[in-house]
């Protein structure tokens, strides 16, 4: 992808965003990708009133290969409406791919290829990436 067909991506979720989080804050999780980090993105993102989490440069606690963790996440939790972000930090640590068994080396199990502890742990414990 490059930075032009990622910012027509941004201008999609942006329309997106105002039609069903209208209200809501949303952030965008970002890492240090060309698309992510070049001028014309930077510029889209500040005209579009986009706000972006950086991902840190070096964060044992959440690695990229995690990343498709969230999809499954955002499976479960697929058409569900919450209130406060404590209603969905509990739909969240109740779903089955976080129960108390659920480790790294067993996530693969359940169809997830390879997670990190920090992230399992992240997730169990609302502890922030690289907070300790």
């Amino acid at each position: 992808m490059n930075c032009t067909k990622y910012v027509n991506t941004l201008e999609k979720l942006k329309v997106r965003l105002l039609r069903v989080r209208s209200e809501k804050v949303s952030i965008i999780h970002h890492y240090n990708a060309r698309p992510h980090t070049s001028l014309e993105t930077l510029t889209a993102l500040d005209r579009l009133g986009l706000r972006t989490l950086p991902h840190p440069l070096y964060s044992p606690d959440l690695a990229p290969r995690d990343f498709f963790l969230f999809p499954k996440l955002k499976d479960y939790l697929r058409g569900n409406r919450y209130e406060t972000d404590e209603d969905v930090k509990n739909a969240v640590l109740s779903t089955r791919l976080l129960t108390s068994s659920l480790t790294a080396s067993n996530w693969s199990s359940i169809g997830g290829g390879s997670v990190s502890n920090g992230t399992v742990n992240m997730l169990k414990n609302d502890v922030s990436p690289g907070a300790k």
